[in-house]
């Protein structure tokens, strides 16, 4: 429990008999995030086993609207990755040691070093899906739109029914220009208004975003689901089409030495000149700022660098 920062909370005996004091029923708590608690014993006068509660003082709630948590994805395919990189490990440093210690070490090490690489630890964020339009004034409206239709639905005057359709008009109409203020004031605050623009239309007609992963492709006729073995083949694929394209052009073309010279495609494609490339001087620092400006995502590795 300690790996994962977890001690006992509990520093005193909370069974006591005539001939003995034990800890039982610990607390087990994040001291380092959490260190400022008290833990109080609750003598409960019916047996030698007291209670005990434990308050804290520095709990931070995480804002709904910004919520995350970490999570892994498995399925058939990353499933059979972990299975082919298992194989292909060789499990050296395991055996070169005498010491248990040393070998158990190296082996947790391979294993999660395998582990991680085949089901990498995803960040999920948890956005609240509360209408940012939604005020309080709108949510009392709401409340009296409601009690108006009981009243109109109990009652034969039709003086109230026609209060009641007028009342929801006018509500639409305030939730229709809510909404408008709001849209407008994120394009007007945005600096990518494309993107607000669609998210905006996404949002109202209830779409989501979809992730769809390759978990199988036919080879040859045969389907396989093992994801090396078809980055691999992806990659056989384009590393060979300019030779491959140049092996059938060169069957197809009536003239050989045509083909063997490749600038003849760039004088058929320029009949003018090419003008000469003219290098400018950069900078270390210039280089240093424009790498600054990328924008930084979280594609890292199973170690997170």
């Amino acid at each position: 429990m300690a790996t994962y920062g977890l001690y006992s909370a509990i520093q005193f005996p909370t069974r006591i008999t005539n001939s003995s004091a034990s800890t039982i029923d610990s607390i087990f708590i994040n001291t380092v995030k959490f260190n400022d608690f008290i833990v109080h014993p609750l003598i409960n006068g019916m047996s030698d086993h007291d209670a005990q509660f434990i308050v804290l003082h520095d709990i931070i709630i995480q804002n709904e609207s910004n919520y995350f948590c970490f999570t892994r994805k498995f399925n058939k395919s990353l499933a059979l990755d972990f299975n082919f990189k298992l194989t292909c490990e060789s499990w050296d440093s395991v055996f070169s040691y005498n010491d248990v210690n040393l070998s158990f070490s190296n082996f947790l090490n391979t294993y999660l070093r395998i582990f991680n690489s085949s089901f990498p630890m995803n960040k999920i964020h948890y956005t609240s899906h509360t209408k940012a339009w939604l005020t309080q004034g709108i949510k009392i409206s709401y409340i009296n739109k409601r009690k108006l239709f009981l009243n109109s639905c109990n009652s034969n005057d039709s003086e109230i029914k026609i209060h009641y359709k007028k009342y929801c008009r006018i509500l639409t109409d305030v939730i229709k220009l809510a909404k408008k203020i709001h849209y407008n004031n994120l394009l007007v605050n945005s600096s990518n208004k494309i993107k607000i623009m669609w998210n905006i239309i996404n949002g109202n007609i209830n779409k989501r975003p979809r992730r769809n992963d390759i978990s199988f492709i036919n080879i040859n006729g045969t389907k396989t689901y093992n994801s090396q073995v078809i980055a691999n083949t992806f990659n056989t694929y384009f590393m060979t089409l300019a030779q491959h394209m140049y092996t059938e052009n060169l069957k197809n073309s009536n003239s050989a030495a045509i083909v063997n010279n490749p600038l003849n495609y760039l004088h058929d494609a320029y009949k003018q000149t090419i003008p000469h490339i003219k290098f400018k001087f950069v900078s270390p620092k210039e280089i240093e700022d424009d790498v600054n400006s990328l924008k930084v995502k979280d594609s890292y590795g199973y170690d997170r660098i």
